[in-house]
């Protein structure tokens, strides 16, 4: 073949890829059954195509039809292939010739064999299946030859107008020719409707207007429809509709219409006063000053003064419609005739009094200022001579004043704030007297004197301190050391002073933490050393101990492995081997001897190990181990057209019901139940694969049977489309209208006859045409009379008086209202507001203008009165009257006066007498202690053992204990104002209460020591002692067997088995024993002992180190590691295609040369030229870099470190950190070096580094890690993470640190075209992202280091999205630091030529071979991407690219305009 073609196939939806039909329902005509057994409008059930060929093949087309075969003249009907109910599925196939230009686009039917569908001559290219449900809306199967080898083949839209022409909307050429095949409208109903339904194109049953529901069989009800015509309420009574009238409505003569009834035509109404007729009803009502009754009619008189006393301020007199106001005397009315003002008798002459006139409701009273009394007259004032009684209430003098009198003091003495007493001068409250430290006054004089520990000098005012160092050391062990006012005594190094605070203890620096050595402290005077056991050595920190390896001498005589212990060591063998009695040499072990090594068939041994295979039909399972037999069904189906049953070694084929299996035991044929009579059908039998239905003539409709038919009723299909009456004749029918109505020229509408059209109806004033009647009303302000056409005006102003505030004036058809003088009329057109003639100029008034309804009135504030014209106001002086009755000061002001008081006194609330203040009643003056009044002073003073402060006002505790320790034998507590002596723990005090005696613990019974413990007597405490077998308990107080060591294991392999545990005090119970590896429980054997402990396992096990748990009665032993080793036969390599030639295999993976790198040494390094995420400061980030710069033809790689995790023993997350929401700080950017380290604070003081290496050294860097050496080439990129502190929940929890390898700027339609790869070996993980446009591999070693020690972790993949993989490594327990070292090879291809890169998808590919899926597997998880669309393309490699690009922007297109959806 000249050209390789292939097929695209772009669908909207793929609904289904199989659809099986059965003989559910029938359905009625004009449909076919369809999808999921509902009846279809329009439905195919056949479908032919064939082609019309010319001799001029460039005018040859295509035909398709669901009748027989036709051409036009001049060409002949060829390749006919008729598919019999192509369901929902049409199948094509692309049928090639020597001359692509004559390549066929065939359909055929789903039951032929795909090679057999081309036409002679033809080569079968390839097929593809199209759904016509996927979008109903495109009706049209279309297929349009292009010509250059571009065809069209899909589902659209079909215009004989002008042609759709889809190869150039595709960007072809012209159309050689097409083929257009109408599918019909494929909207489906509920089942079929029922009672003359009609099924629309929605897929709704649209009803008849006698019957509703989803498939019409619910009666309608006839009142749901303009309310029946009624006016008022339509009652559905069987069908039919009557009308009735609401209460006070009475029913016309056409049975439809309601007039209202005026009861106010009859006897008014039966209302005393006023009826209004209201639609439907009436109301009475009364006039202004009555209240309507109870019984809606009467009328009674109200009672004003019953209600607020009818606003009346006094007194209320109620009349007949109204009520009159009064006052009491010594009050006048106001001009509203409600209110009540009091006459002021002290505007005229001030009442008459002397100095202050008070006006009270209806009277006043005379009152005098302070010092002076009111005369018998009740208005004279006369002066109080204060000093006559009581000397006026002065400490010493008293001198009267008019209205007042002051006092004064002696010399020596200041008044005080009261104005009466006197106060000594105190001259220690300035500078303290003088005074060096305390200054206490007394009356006319003070002395001075000094605090404990100092002595008073001899100018009786400075102080000096006292040196008690100078005295017996001042009772000190050791050192005295003098301080201003006392003295401390201290220690030398490595003692502790005593609780006597002057004795000194050696320090036994052994009793905390062992003084920090690792296994045996000693202590001395003042010191201590460390040493350590046998088969240990002193580290140089002359703390630590470092076990001797005997293994490093011809490898401890081991004949395999030899295994260095705390102090020993021991001889193991590989998976496979069993040590020797002599504990060094190794014998092979016959797996197969076992249970037949655990293989279900065959077991073969091997040396070390063992293979199990499987017998003929059977597939060795992925353990190894199990045989799974063969589902011959799972491949094409075992050929079989429909069903296919497997069975142990074979299958056989079935067909479902309906059909029979043919005679090569494979195929299936439709049974065609028609044949037989008709099928049971009354009329038309209509074959379908597998099942039959019936069908009826035009003018009929299936029964409910499924065969038999019934002539169809016109007036039950939306009423034969008549507005009002269908009357059904046979074969057809007929349209009237209603009384009231005439029949429109259109035969089927009714028009209303308007009444009103004709001398107004009749009516007065308005007529309103109604559907059948009519009716009349009357303009606002007008009721309709009894008649029900004339109008009668309405007095407004006999209801609430219109509303009216004041005057309601009746109007034809409306009304008005009015104000009286003195009022203005509001804009509401009802109510009245009062002229206030205070807003003007206030009215005249000189201060106060006080609006009454129709007048005013001027006033005058307090302290002044009114003048006589009414309007103006005069201040009045009350200090010329009685002093304005203050006590001591009196100063006038405009409107008021106001009294003072002397210093030392406060106003009291009567704002004129003085009252003395007492300071000791605020704050209690300021003292600490004890505040003492004085008149117009105070005096602050202390409780015994306290001193007054310098200040005069604060209170110092004398410190008892700073003397000789307040004569206490051990511990002195100063308590305020006195002290006591106390004891440390393990003395009493004396009965002297300050010495003290020590407890001797030892004589309590019961002892303190338990069990066999003896207790030893200390000075304030005791120790307890026990046997030489046992130890101490953590609490000091008991006996108990020593806690379990460990020194040594056994080797322990992948496929597990026994592990032997060597050490001490592992107790005579083995099932008191329990041993945890990692998740990993091994049972205890019984052959343990104290020093040796026997376990197994019976399981595979992942091959790292694991944290050893020992418990032995509960009691954990010490910290230990053991490392999985995995079993194979032979070393498996940790190479890949042994480095290629261009490096060595070592342990850990290639050693590549100079100039090669990746897990094979294949590829050639390229400088990626790495730069760190550098964190935005205070916003989360990950730790990581970015390799290169982007461009057209290059992409970039991006390395960080997104999250931590700390695993269960079952590998599940409980504590999970992700630092998308973390924020870091980049601590080193070494930019010359190549050298990034980010740090990160976790909670519980949890700290994280992650430091980045790029190697650029020529020569490549040579690196140590967990205990071995590594060598990196140039452009290695090397990632090392550190984590500290990290808190387990469990020491057998391991911890897991996420890395994330994901691309930058790789288009979207190469992401799937990316293929991550991940090889594992016993050591490593290589894992490999490779993109069209670069390649980047990573190594992760398995080896890690945690506190100094060298150990195997675990490292995986994880599932992760496209473009991307995320590796996690693994480690176990840790106290101190956990410490992995991934390194990276980033390749990045620029130059495809000569590599294996094919360059971006997005543009021409590169080899002729297209893929259409594309699928990866990663870990174990399969990822897919498929390209769906509308319609299927066949295009030739050179035009590719300009065709991809203008489907692309089409599809881009018709996202955002839906009219290009063809």
């Amino acid at each position: 073949m000249r050209n390789q073609v292939k097929l695209i196939l772009i669908l909207f939806n793929i609904i289904s890829l199989f659809l099986l039909y059965v003989n559910a329902i029938t359905c009625p005509p004009g449909y076919s059954i369809g999808p999921s057994n509902r009846c279809y409008q329009g439905y195919s059930s056949t479908f032919a195509v064939w082609r019309c060929q010319n001799p001029d093949p460039m005018k040859s087309y295509f035909q398709m039809s669901n009748g027989p075969m036709f051409c036009d003249s001049g060409f002949t009907a060829t390749d006919y292939h008729s598919i019999s109910n192509p369901n929902r599925e049409i199948r094509v196939a692309y049928c090639t010739t020597t001359d692509y230009n004559h390549n066929a686009v065939v359909p055929f039917a789903p039951e032929t064999d795909q090679f057999d569908a081309c036409p002679p001559g033809f080569a079968f290219g390839d097929s593809a299946v199209f759904d016509f449900m996927a979008d109903p809306t495109k009706r049209y199967f279309i297929i349009e030859s292009c010509g250059d080898n571009y065809n069209y083949i899909g589902f659209g839209w079909k215009s004989t107008a002008t042609p759709t022409n889809y190869c150039q909307s595709f960007g072809g050429p012209l159309p050689q020719f097409d083929a257009y095949y109408d599918m019909g409208v494929m909207y489906p109903c509920a089942s079929y409707c029922l009672n003359g339904g009609t099924c629309l194109g929605t897929g709704v049953c649209q009803c008849t207007s006698e019957w509703s529901g989803s498939d019409c069989s619910t009666p309608a009800n006839p009142c749901a429809t303009n309310n029946g015509g009624c006016a008022q309420n339509c009652n559905n009574i069987g069908g039919t509709s009557s009308c009735s009238c609401n209460a006070g409505y009475t029913l016309n003569a056409d049975g439809k219409g309601c007039t209202d009834i005026n009861e106010c035509s009859t006897n008014n109404g039966g209302c005393a006063q006023t009826c209004t007729n209201t639609p439907g009803s009436f109301q009475c009502s009364c006039a202004a000053g009555y209240t309507l009754n109870a019984d809606g009619k009467g009328c009674t008189d109200i009672n004003e003064c019953s209600t607020n006393n009818g606003g009346c301020a006094q007194t209320c007199t109620n009349t007949q419609g109204s009520f009159q106001c009064s006052c009491a005397a010594g009050y006048t009315l106001n001009a509203d005739g409600k209110g009540c003002t009091d006459i002021n008798e002290c505007s005229t002459n001030n009442g008459g009094c002397a100095q202050t006139c008070i006006n009270t409701p209806g009277s006043f009273t005379c009152s005098c200022a302070a010092g002076y009394t009111l005369n018998a007259d009740g208005k004279g004032c006369t002066d109080i001579n204060e000093c006559s009684t009581s000397n006026g209430g002065c400490a010493q003098t008293c001198t009267n004043n008019p209205g007042s009198f002051t006092c004064s003091c002696a010399a020596g003495y200041t008044l005080n704030a009261d104005g009466k007493g006197c106060t000594d001068i105190n001259e220690c409250s300035t500078n303290n007297g003088g005074c060096a430290q305390t200054c206490t006054n007394t009356q006319g004089s003070f002395t001075c004197s000094c605090a404990a520990g100092y002595t008073l000098n001899a100018d009786g005012k400075s102080c000096t301190d006292i040196n008690e160092c100078s005295t017996n050391n001042g009772g000190c062990a050791q050192t005295c050391t003098n301080n201003p006012g006392s003295f401390t005594c201290s220690c030398a190094a490595g003692y502790t002073l005593n609780a006597d605070g002057k004795g000194c203890t050696d320090i036994n620096e052994c009793s905390t933490n062992n003084g920090g050595c690792a296994q045996t402290c000693t202590n001395s005077p003042g010191s201590y050393s460390c040493s350590c056991g046998a088969g240990y050595t002193l580290n140089a920190d002359g703390k630590g101990c470092t076990d001797i390896n005997e293994c490093s001498t011809n490898n401890g005589g081991c004949a395999q492995t030899c295994i260095n212990n705390p102090g020993s060591f021991t001889c193991s063998c590989s998976a496979g081997y069993t040590l020797n009695a002599d504990g060094k040499g190794c014998t092979d072990i016959n797996e197969c001897s076992t249970n037949n090594g655990g293989c279900a068939q065959t077991c073969t041994n091997t040396q070390g190990s063992f293979q199990c295979s499987c017998g003929s039909g059977y597939t060795l399972n992925a353990d190894g181990k199990g045989c799974t037999d063969i589902n011959e069904c799972s491949s094409n189906n075992g050929g079989c057209t429909q069903t296919c049953n497997n069975t142990p070694g074979s299958f056989y084929c079935s067909c479902a019901a309906g059909y029979t299996l043919n005679a090569d035991g494979k195929g299936c044929t439709d049974i065609n139940e028609c044949s037989t009579n008709n099928g049971g059908c009354a009329q038309t039998c209509n074959n379908n694969p597998g099942s039959i239905y019936c069908s009826c003539a035009a003018g009929y409709t299936l029964n409910a049977d499924g065969k038999s038919c019934t002539d169809i009723n016109e007036c039950l299909n939306n009423n034969g489309g008549c507005i009002q009456n269908c009357n059904n004749l046979p074969g057809s029918y007929n349209c009237t209208c209603n009384s009231g109505y005439t029949l429109n020229a259109d035969g089927k509408s009714c028009t209303d006859i308007n009444e009103c059209s004709t001398n107004n109806g009749g009516c007065a004033q308005t007529c309103t045409n109604t559907q059948g009647s009519f009716y009349c009303t009357c303009q606002t302000g007008y009721t309709l009379n009894a008649d029900g056409k004339s109008c009668t005006d309405i007095n407004e102003c006999l209801t609430n008086n219109g509303g009216c505030a004041q005057t309601c004036n009746n109007n034809p058809g409306s009304y008005s209202c009015s104000c009286a003088a003195g009022y203005t009329f509001n804009a509401d057109g009802k109510s009245c507001t009062d002229i206030n003639e205070c807003s003007t100029n206030n009215g005249g008034c000189a201060q106060t203008c006080t609006n009454t309804p129709g007048s005013f009135q001027c006033s005058c504030t307090a302290g002044y009165t009114l003048s006589p014209d009414g309007k103006g106001c005069t201040d009045i002086n009350e200090c010329s009257t009685n002093n304005g009755g203050c006590a001591h000061n009196c100063t006038n002001s405009p409107g008021i006066y106001y009294c003072y008081c002397l210093n030392g006194y406060s106003l009291n609330n009567d704002g004129k007498g003085c009252t003395d203040i007492n300071e000791c009643l605020t704050v209690n003056g300021g003292c600490n202690q004890t505040c003492s009044n004085t008149q117009g002073s105070f005096q602050c003073s202390c409780s015994t053992g306290y001193t007054l402060s310098p200040d005069g006002r604060g209170c110092t505790d004398i410190n008892e204990c700073s003397t000789n320790n307040g004569n206490c034998s051990q511990i002195c507590i100063n308590t305020p104002g006195s002290f006591h002596c106390s004891c440390s723990i393990g003395y009493t005090l004396s009965a002297d209460g300050k010495s003290c005696t020590d407890i001797n613990e030892c004589l309590e019974n019961p002892s303190p020591c338990r069990g066999v413990a003896t207790c030893q007597n200390t000075n304030g405490s005791f120790i307890c002692n026990c046997p030489s077998d046992q130890v101490i308990s953590p609490d000091g107080l008991g006996c108990i067997d020593p806690p379990p060591f460990i020194i040594s294991t056994s080797q322990l392999y992948s496929v597990g088995g026994d592990l032997s545990i060597y050490g001490k005090n592992f107790g005579s119970d083995y099932q008191m024993v329990v041993v945890n590896i990692g998740p990993y429980t091994c049972r205890v054997q019984p052959q343990s002992n104290t020093t040796f402990i026997l376990c197994s396992i019976r399981r595979d096990l992942e091959p790292l180190t694991r944290y050893l748990q020992v418990i032995v009665n509960n009691i954990p032993a010490n910290d230990y590691y053991i490392t999985i080793l995995k079993l194979t036969s032979t070393r498996p390599s940790q190479c890949s295609n042994g480095c290629s030639g261009n490096g060595i295999c070592t342990s850990v993976g290639c050693q590549c040369n100079s100039g090669y790198t990746g897990e094979s040494c294949s590829n050639p390094p390229v400088d990626s030229t790495p730069t760190p995420i550098t964190p935005t400061p205070n916003q989360p980030n990950n730790p990581g870099v970015i390799t290169g710069e982007r461009n057209d033809s290059t992409i970039q790689f991006k390395i960080s470190v997104i999250g931590i995790q700390e695993l269960d023993s079952t590998d599940n997350i409980i504590t999970n950190y992700t630092f998308d929401k973390s924020i870091w700080n980049l601590i080193s950017n070494e930019k010359d070096t190549g050298e990034w380290t980010f740090h990160i604070s976790l909670p519980n003081n949890v700290n994280m580094s992650a430091t980045f290496n790029y190697i650029t050294e020529k020569n490549g860097r040579n690196i140590t890690f967990s205990g071995q050496s590594f060598h990196f080439n140039q452009f290695t990129l090397k990632l090392t993470m550190k984590v500290s502190k990290w808190t387990f929940q469990s020491r057998l929890n391991t911890l897991r640190i996420l890395v994330k390898s994901e691309t930058i700027g790789l288009p979207e339609c190469d992401k799937s075209n990316s293929n991550i790869t991940s090889d594992s070996y016993s050591s490593l993980l290589y894992a490999t992202m490779e993109t069209p446009m670069g390649l980047m591999s990573g190594r992760y070693l398995s080896l890690a280091e945690i506190d100094g020690r060298s150990i195997v972790g675990k490292v995986e993949q994880i599932p992760s999205p496209q473009g991307t993989f995320i590796i996690g490594t693994s480690i176990p327990f840790f106290e101190s630091y956990g410490l992995i070292d991934p390194d990276f090879s980033v390749m990045i291809q620029t130059d495809k030529s000569g590599s294996n890169l094919k360059g971006s998808n997005c543009q021409s590919p590169k080899k002729d071979n297209w893929p259409i899926i594309v699928g990866s597997v990663i870990g174990g998880v399969a990822a897919a991407g498929i390209a769906a669309g509308t319609a299927l393309y066949i295009k030739r490699q050179r035009r590719w690219i300009r065709q991809t690009n203008d489907i692309e922007k089409r599809i881009n297109k018709s996202k955002t305009d839906p009219s290009q959806n063809n």
